[in-house]
């Protein structure tokens, strides 16, 4: 994953929960963010650790995968998640590893 710089105000604010803030509230948020860019095809959250930290997709698409039922090697996908989604909520709240993402 390669970092780079905080998130503009400009791109939250296309965002769903965003659009709705003042620019002063949109400059005070982005600057706790960071922006990392993702390989496609690699895991961003793994089914198995929890994760330390939230993702808030910009743009493309996360997958959200299952373990196949009969064959636990063969991941399904169960979701594809875009612009707004926040990953690794659901782990946090819960306590425990609950998604696998790429």
């Amino acid at each position: 994953m390669a970092d780079s710089s905080c998130p503009t105000p400009e791109q939250l604010t296309g965002l769903p929960g965003f659009a709705a803030l003042a620019p002063e509230q949109l400059a005070l948020i982005s600057a706790k963010f960071s922006v990392q860019q993702q390989p496609m095809g690699e895991p961003l959250l793994h089914a198995n650790a929890l994760p330390s930290t939230l993702f808030l997709l910009l743009n493309g698409e996360l997958r959200q995968l299952v373990n196949h039922p009969s064959e636990p090697k063969r991941s399904l996908t169960l979701a594809l998640h875009t612009p707004g989604f926040i990953a690794g909520w659901a782990s946090l709240q819960a306590g425990q590893p609950l998604e696998f993402l790429t």
